[in-house]
């Protein structure tokens, strides 16, 4: 430090010595020197590239992510070739929410450097939340062709392995890296869920409790742990203990999230409402700092999209189109808003022989915008065709049965394209009550949360949009293709609703579909636990005992 403060003193325009006297100052955490130096570095040369990637980096490091997208940009345009600028700068586009860009970028550095490894594993992580597991295994792999025992690259084959339903590879990552690193609670903790996912769940209390032998401050862990238990008044003194963590500055916002979730699920336990909401509350605000605060909920622009939707998909459109699709029934789609029991009917239907679960598939909502053409009322034919042999082709990889579920709730955007493209499909929407399930969305973590969660207000109105175009099916889809089904109901009487359900689908009675909670299958949704349970009541009327505490959620009740 010394020497480059020497150095200035004899020549204060050497931008290089400034240049790397910010590298000094931010390595030390003293952003304030270091963001001097660049500006000054900036001022004596303002076309220099160099300061102004590391004055761009200081401003992230101080999450002032407007002026680091600014500086970082610049730098780009005056260095195009360096693969390192175009990787700070889809940092900087990422947080600011612009993830089209900052795949862009991170792609746009790999293809300048093929061994840019933090762009291999930061596009892997960006695509991997917008649902594209593929792509972000394909970065894992390249990265793990490049460096065999990343341990970061093998964490994140192992989550997209996860959501593409191959568990038995995701757990032999996850065993490997536990292999060279025994001491990784990350991995310690991923393993648990992926045992908890496959109804292991005594060896997926053990995983938790050595990711926390390893890191106490592992919120992750402590909600694996309680997803199994109920406490009891023996837990209030751990809960107090819990409290406190929570409440540290010192733990990642992102773990005291989870920490206040699993606060909130063991006051419920203990009927101590009032304190199982607050620290709901506490969560949601912790997840909305970590996952959603850099890009708002665009009421405006969701609600849009389903207007479009309704006015387009009439029940004359769909006739009209209906000749282009396909008469395979192998699909059976499984909608509805989020948390209405979706996953619950998956595992029901299937226990049937004759049906396999495909899980919450992105197929549609990544493929259906390039077949509508909005502005020409009309399915291009072309486009269409070939989703369809794609979307048969998916579904054949998922299994030979005659019948293969899709489980995405946020296909009931696309319901209409649906019965366009494969009319003798059965789409079987679920309806719980609305405070119930704008509650479990509210009690609910995510790792990849919709763009409405966490925000009462948020989870109100994207209620009501799914409801609108629910009508909106209802009336404009023929009953032979479109069959509601009431979560209460299913719960209050289930043999009745699920014979109805099967024959709606044309499927034979059989026995086993009584018995879903004995399905072997691995469930990769927070209901993960829910459903490995014969089917209970207590989850109706929940929001009766929150009522003092709804808010905006009392309007839907």
């Amino acid at each position: 430090m010394h020497g480059f403060q020497r150095w200035l003193e004899l020549d204060p325009s050497a931008i290089e010595c400034l240049n790397w006297l910010s590298l000094l100052y931010r390595r030390m955490g003293d952003l304030d020197s270091a963001r001097r130096v660049s500006s000054q570095a900036v001022e004596l040369q303002l076309d220099d590239p160099d300061s102004l990637n590391n004055l761009g980096l200081v401003y992230l490091a101080q999450q002032n992510v407007p002026s680091a997208l600014a500086a970082l940009e610049r730098a780009v345009q005056l260095r195009p070739t360096e693969a390192q600028f175009r990787h700070n700068l889809g940092i900087a586009q990422q947080r600011l929410g612009d993830d089209g860009r900052a795949a862009q970028s991170f792609q746009s550095s790999i293809q300048l450097a093929p061994r840019a490894v933090p762009s291999y594993l930061s596009l892997g992580e960006l695509t991997l939340a917008h649902g594209d597991p593929v792509r972000a295994f394909n970065c894992a792999r390249s990265v793990l062709q490049l460096d065999p025992n990343s341990v970061t690259a093998m964490l994140l084959a192992a989550r997209a392995l996860t959501n593409l339903d191959r568990g038995e590879k995701s757990e032999a990552y996850l065993r490997s890296v536990i292999k060279l690193d025994t001491n990784n609670s990350i991995a310690h903790a991923m393993l648990g869920f992926r045992l908890q996912f496959g109804g292991r769940f005594e060896p997926a209390e053990a995983s938790f409790r050595k990711s926390l032998e390893l890191n106490s401050h592992q919120g992750l862990s402590h909600w694996g742990l309680r997803q199994g238990k109920r406490a009891t008044e023996a837990d209030v003194p751990e809960l107090g203990r819990l409290q406190e963590l929570a409440e540290s500055e010192l733990v990642p916002i992102s773990e005291r999230a989870y920490l206040y979730y699993t606060l909130g699920k063991s006051w419920a336990d203990l009927k101590r409402y009032a304190e199982a909401f607050a620290a709901y509350e506490r969560a949601n605000l912790c997840g909305f700092q970590t996952n959603l605060a850099a890009r708002p909920f665009a009421r405006d622009r969701y609600q849009a999209a389903f207007d479009r939707t309704s006015e387009l998909f009439t029940a004359e459109f769909i006739e009209r189109h209906r000749t282009m699709g396909s008469e395979s029934n192998k699909p059976i789609f499984i909608v509805g808003m989020m948390r209405s029991g979706t996953t619950l009917m998956e595992q029901i239907l299937s226990s049937h022989p004759e049906v396999a679960a495909g899980g919450e598939l992105q197929f549609w909502l990544e493929r259906a915008p390039g077949v509508v053409d909005i502005n020409k009322h009309s399915v291009e034919p072309g486009r269409a065709g070939r989703l369809v042999q794609d979307y048969l082709n998916l579904l054949n990889g998922v299994s030979s049965e005659r019948r293969v579920t899709d489980k995405m709730p946020q296909n009931i955007q696309v319901v209409g394209l649906i019965r366009i493209l494969f009319p003798n499909a059965k789409i079987i929407n679920l309806n719980r009550n609305p405070v119930d399930t704008c509650l479990s969305i509210f009690f609910t973590p995510y790792e990849f949360p919709p763009e409405f969660a966490y925000i009462k207000e948020n989870i109100a109105f994207a209620y009501r949009q799914n409801q609108r175009i629910t009508e909106h099916w209802r009336r404009h889809v023929g009953s032979e293709n479109f069959f509601d089904v009431t979560y209460e109901e299913l719960i209050d009487d289930s043999e009745s609703v699920i014979r109805s359900v099967l024959d709606f689908c044309e499927l034979p009675w059989d026995e086993r579909c009584l018995r879903h909670d004995q399905n072997a299958r691995a469930v990769n949704t927070p209901s993960v636990w829910q459903v490995r349970q014969p089917i209970y009541k207590t989850s109706r009327d929940q929001w009766k005992k929150y009522e003092a505490f709804l808010g905006p959620f009392k309007e839907l009740a």
